[in-house]
């Protein structure tokens, strides 16, 4: 009996340090990890994670330039968008510049996408072509003042006429992201049902997946209504069949909109299908009496 146990006892650690070197190993498999920092960072080498869609209150505590570094706490999916957005919230407002990098050692070599000005409001999206971690790196010019920082990774939804989608834009969620598949060749209509007293945006675009510097919207579509309540809505012939990504923002009020994505019978510069089938017959008709004048016999 008790061989019996020891030799159970044994497999037991053998098995519990085989879990741990699996684990072990699992983690050095991303060259990009680094230990989470749970605070606001200055240390290049020990970023701040920022959790996928939850929103971080910082300041800017120094005069002078600042820089402050930032990471994704998750490894992107494949067809998916990074949505990286800061907002400042104190004024006067501070110059500051945003960029995105595809290494931890945030170098020129891995810049995916840049920005710098006096906006309130700012936002990146990128489109790695694999699983990646991204690296943000904040820095402000002179001043002093509070902003928030969120990364969002982009959720799918579909083309329907029958689905829509609540999106709850405010002072906490401010931009959001999605990515739905467009086929190519096929005209669709996307829309944003703005609440009354609010002032949303809606960006419509897709990129190619890749880490080079750009922003290389493709495909772009806008509609940015300065009028409270007033929807938001683009119509187009998707030029690719690609996963595009649709970014809504907050300008002004809170409130929640309802999207919807649709395959309509329009795209630019197109004719509605429901007008087609009378301008044929139109033009049928037109074809048909020159071709009975030609035919008509002449008794003069």
């Amino acid at each position: 009996m008790v061989p019996i146990l020891v030799i159970a006892v044994l497999l037991l650690g053998l098995v519990g340090t085989v879990k741990l070197t699996n684990i072990a190993n699992k983690s050095d498999l991303n060259t990009n990890s680094l230990p989470i920092n749970p605070a606001k960072s200055s240390d290049i080498n020990n970023p701040e994670i920022l959790f996928n869609d939850a929103e971080v209150f910082d300041n800017f505590t120094l005069p002078g330039i600042t820089t402050y570094y930032y990471a994704t706490d998750l490894e992107l999916i494949v067809n998916n968008y990074w949505l990286i957005w800061m907002y400042q919230i104190d004024f006067p407002l501070t110059q500051y510049s945003l960029n995105i990098y595809s290494n931890y050692t945030y170098l020129p070599a891995y810049l995916i996408q840049g920005c710098s000005g006096v906006h309130q409001l700012e936002w990146l999206v990128c489109r790695p072509p694999t699983t990646q971690t991204i690296y943000i790196e904040l820095y402000s010019m002179l001043m002093t003042g509070n902003y928030c920082i969120e990364a969002e990774c982009s959720t799918q939804k579909v083309v329907s006429s029958l689905l829509s989608y609540n999106v709850t834009l405010n002072p906490i969620d401010r931009v959001a992201i999605y990515h739905v598949l467009l086929d190519s060749g096929l005209p669709y209509s996307i829309t944003l049902d703005v609440p009354s007293g609010c002032d949303f945006d809606i960006e419509v675009f897709w990129m190619t997946p890749n880490l080079d510097y750009g922003p290389d919207k493709r495909d772009h579509h806008v509609s940015n209504s300065s009028t409270l309540g007033q929807d938001e809505s683009v119509s187009f012939t998707a030029e690719e069949t690609e996963h595009y990504a649709i970014v809504m923002s907050q300008k002004a009020g809170s409130g929640i909109a309802v999207l919807r994505i649709e395959q309509s019978d329009v795209g630019d510069g197109g004719i509605p299908g429901f007008e087609i089938l009378p301008i044929l017959m139109l033009i049928s008709i037109v074809i048909w009496l020159q071709s009975y004048k030609r035919k008509r016999p002449n008794f003069l």
